[in-house]
């Protein structure tokens, strides 16, 4: 990908008590900065135009391709005088960190369990995808690792501050703990050449990113989402954003069900627009769009159930002090008002 780096690349080998001590908020001037470089519309529409609605989502996201080329976002929000802005940013990190600084309206991302826990003022607002099978922990076709237990004491990189409950687990699992090793912040779009380069020894990622090195041939699995995570994707808010303009989220969420319902119509059609859009060989899109699990549906019972699941766990691995209070940061009323139309 010809995409420049978001974040500077960082090194550290992360003690216990160091891990319990990193939040979210402590990389928000950074990344809030990386957002607003020049060129970017997240950075350049900071104060927030009323009537225009900032989108924020990852390369991953096909439906909000589908969205911007095929105009059905400008379309819906036309009808109550509004229109998009479209932002697609690498990692969860960036977006997460626009959303709560007032510099995005809505975004499509991982759940944003840690974020919430922290106290960032976000809102949950439905369901897109479950893909466990999009992540992965990769390595070298020929490395002589061969399995996570092999990564005591090896170079990790992944895009986040700290490592992901994904990671954490799967480190549980072989029986380590984040101190057994080295975690290197590192960009998604960078990650593919540091570890072919041999800067790192494995690599945490996801698709496209996960696809792209598996094509090329450039990558073997050391670890799979699919006995980690469910990976619930989900589309969140900016908490007043939501409270103050739900007109604006009813008209993306109805334009989002018309987006998903091109794409599951028009397969073909939707994986070229995904490798037209994120530079990909063809093959790697294909691959992409073949194991995520699109859907638009209500974040109820059963998406708490597996959300607090994660959010005990994050609090048995040190990651945040306590679970959020769900009935807070879960609202349903929306996506079941677009559902309904």
């Amino acid at each position: 990908m010809t995409t420049p780096s978001l974040t500077t690349t960082v090194t550290s080998s992360l003690s216990r008590r160091g891990f319990l001590g990193v939040g979210l908020g402590a990389a928000a001037a950074g990344l809030l900065a990386a957002c607003a470089r020049p060129g970017n519309a997240v950075g350049a529409a900071a104060s927030g135009a009323a009537g225009t609605l900032r989108l924020v989502y990852q390369p991953p996201y096909v439906v909000a391709h589908a969205l911007q080329e095929r105009e059905l976002l400008t379309d819906e929000l036309s009808t109550i005088g509004w229109s998009p802005q479209f932002n697609s940013l690498l990692s969860y990190d960036p977006i997460i960190e626009a959303l709560a600084g007032g510099q995005a309206d809505l975004g499509i991302s991982g759940t944003p369990t840690v974020s919430i826990a922290n106290g960032l003022p976000l809102t949950i607002l439905a369901v897109v995808e479950r893909s466990p099978e999009t992540h992965a922990v990769l390595t070298l076709p020929d490395s002589p690792l061969t399995s996570v237990a092999d990564l005591r004491g090896k170079k990790v990189a992944g895009p986040y501050s700290v490592p992901d409950i994904f990671f954490l687990r799967a480190l549980r699992t072989a029986g380590l703990d984040v101190d057994d090793v080295e975690w290197v912040r590192l960009e998604n779009n960078e990650g593919q050449a540091a570890l072919v380069s041999g800067a790192i020894d494995a690599w945490r990622t996801w698709d496209p990113f996960f696809a792209r090195a598996e094509v090329a041939g450039q990558a073997r699995v050391l670890a799979s989402g699919r006995d980690h995570i469910n990976n619930y994707v989900t589309i969140s808010g900016n908490s007043a954003f939501v409270e103050e303009h739900p007109d604006a989220v009813v008209a993306f969420l109805r334009a989002y069900r018309q987006g998903l319902d091109w794409v599951t119509a028009n397969r073909a059609d939707a994986v070229a627009l995904f490798a037209e859009k994120n530079e990909l060989p063809l093959e790697a899109a294909e691959l992409t769009v073949s194991r995520r699990n699109y859907e638009l549906s209500i974040p109820g019972e059963a998406f708490v159930a597996e959300v607090s699941r994660d959010a005990q766990d994050s609090v048995e691995l040190g990651i945040i002090s306590e679970e959020p209070d769900w009935s807070t940061v879960v609202n349903t009323a929306l996506i079941e008002e677009a559902l309904s139309a």
